[in-house]
């Protein structure tokens, strides 16, 4: 899919986005800016994950959590799902991941990425799921 915005390079507009991004009851993610909310439209999962020291997850938006289910799409992607919702790691974090399994400390469910979407209870479009 073709982007239809612009890249983002303000500082604080950026900070904003991260401090009021969120989900609402039906699974759809969104930043709250002010009254108005303005939904995301998904690639692969709410959240990027870099992956640090041993077991802690930090979120494309700063914020530290640790993973409950850790998955592995058709394409080869891995996910964890954490307390605060799912995201996709990072893939110059693909050697931890490797370091994490030997470790014992991840072991990954084999998903499609749609089984993992419903399993997760998130929306990729909220634009197709309202018409």
């Amino acid at each position: 899919m073709a982007s239809r915005g612009s890249w983002l390079q303000h500082e604080q507009l950026i900070a904003f986005i991260h401090r009021n991004y969120g989900v609402d009851e039906r699974g759809c993610w969104y930043f709250q800016n002010g009254p108005q909310r303005v939904y995301v439209e998904l690639e692969k999962a709410p959240y990027i994950w870099r992956l640090e020291g041993s077991d802690r997850l930090r979120s494309h938006n700063g914020v530290e959590t640790v993973s409950e289910r850790v998955y592995v799409d058709e394409n080869g992607n891995v996910y964890a799902a954490t307390a605060i919702g799912c995201g996709i790691v990072h893939t110059q974090d693909m050697h931890r991941v490797a370091e994490w399994i030997e470790a014992g400390l991840w072991s990954p469910q084999e998903k499609t990425l749609l089984e993992i979407q419903q399993r997760e209870g998130y929306v990729m479009s909220p634009q197709q799921l309202a018409g």
